[in-house]
């Protein structure tokens, strides 16, 4: 049960691996011009089986600086657009309130595919970059949008308890999942060019 092949090793390791680099993830968040390559050091820390999380998360984040800063920007245009999507949710009827937090979950999940994309393939050209991320987000999205709206629903219930100490410390996990569920889309992807 508690040999290094048991599924509870692996779990111990991954809970590690996620709050250490949620941690780092705060920390380094903390100027905001640097929340691009924090994020895209928290998607690239959490792939992977390596262990040392401190040195490939800072080795990443050094690294990724200077290139996230046009998906920083995106980023900002993004946040406004959902903000203003979502001030006039109050106001609006049942099936227009569900296709605004629809497009601002996948405007979300875009944002996160953009890091992920350039993570994975490394690739320079913004274009390739946010093209491919948006196949990707489409292809993964059903499965991103339920696990999105899973995590609302649990930060909504712990809001009431905790004041909102999960948020910080769940942002880790949730990128996790998210990176999880991309790979998989790759996989699928890469598997079905084969055949």
């Amino acid at each position: 049960m508690f040999g290094i092949e048991s599924k509870f090793y692996r779990a111990t390791i991954i809970i590690y691996k996620v709050v250490l680099a949620n941690l780092l993830f705060l920390l380094t968040s903390l100027l905001i011009i640097t929340i691009p390559a924090s994020i895209s050091a928290l998607l690239y820390t959490l792939s992977g089986n390596d262990v040392s999380v401190v040195r490939k998360y800072l080795t990443h984040f050094k690294k990724s600086l200077l290139t996230t800063i046009p998906l920083g920007l995106f980023n900002v245009f993004t946040f406004f657009t959902i903000i203003s999507l979502i001030t006039g949710l109050q106001n609006r009827t049942l099936l227009a309130s569900l296709l605004i937090i629809i497009s601002s979950s996948f405007l979300v999940m875009y944002n996160l595919g953009i890091y992920f994309f350039q993570n994975q393939t490394k690739e320079k050209n913004y274009f390739f970059i946010f093209r491919n991320s948006f196949f990707l987000t489409i292809i993964s999205f059903p499965k991103l949008f339920i696990m999105l709206s899973a995590t609302g629903i649990v930060l909504y219930i712990s809001e009431m308890f905790f004041n909102n100490s999960v948020l910080f410390f769940g942002l880790g996990a949730i990128f996790y999942v998210v990176q999880r569920i991309f790979s998989s889309s790759i996989n699928k992807i890469q598997e079905a060019i084969v055949l």
